[in-house]
């Protein structure tokens, strides 16, 4: 819990140095020691320094959530064999390997447009260093020549495997909800 107040969210750690330095200041104004004149400014001093190690330190859940928000925008570009950037050779979607699967995304991209993907609902778990899982929900428009979907709301698990120092996806699911006209991958990329 440390660690993710620490190193995530800088807008909850704000709050928590804010709350943090006001209770220094009323306990300063009780006391009125130089002790507790010290801690007052060493909580001020300590709000730009924290939250600066907040925004420098990049945690691994930090990084597999910035890698589902790349993949997402390239999907909203149309650039679908930018995404085989990111994908491991031993990659698997709906029972296709990296290279069909990356045919089968660029032909859908040329059909079909993937408007304003808006991510969230983010559960990163990383069951080993080396190994991640990232379940979110992404809502968006998809429109074709032919229709127009708006608010298609869908949720995705992917599957990462740490490469060296970059993430590379292994495996992507598209997980059903009630809500979601995808009940499977292969439903979507077919």
């Amino acid at each position: 819990m440390i660690p993710r107040l620490l190193f995530e969210g800088p807008v909850r750690l704000a709050i928590v140095l804010v709350v943090a330095v006001f209770l220094l200041i009323v306990i300063w104004s009780r006391v009125r020691s130089r002790a507790t004149g010290r801690m007052v400014g060493a909580g001020i001093a300590a709000i730009p320094l924290l939250l600066a190690v907040n925004h420098l330190v990049v945690t691994p859940r930090e990084a597999l959530i910035e890698l589902c928000g790349k993949l997402a925008g390239l999907v909203d570009e149309g650039q679908g064999s930018a995404v085989a950037a990111y994908l491991s050779d031993d990659f698997e979607a709906g029972g296709l390997d990296r290279d069909a699967f990356i045919d089968r995304l660029e032909d859908r991209l040329k059909r079909f447009r993937v408007d304003d993907p808006r991510l969230s609902g983010f559960d990163v778990s990383l069951p080993t260093p080396n190994d991640g899982l990232a379940e979110f929900d992404v809502a968006c428009s998809i429109r074709s020549v032919d229709a127009f979907l708006d608010r298609v709301l869908t949720r995705w698990k992917l599957t990462f495997r740490r490469r060296g120092d970059r993430w590379r996806v292994v495996r992507i699911d598209a997980v059903p909800t009630p809500f979601s006209p995808f009940r499977d991958l292969r439903r979507w990329i077919d």
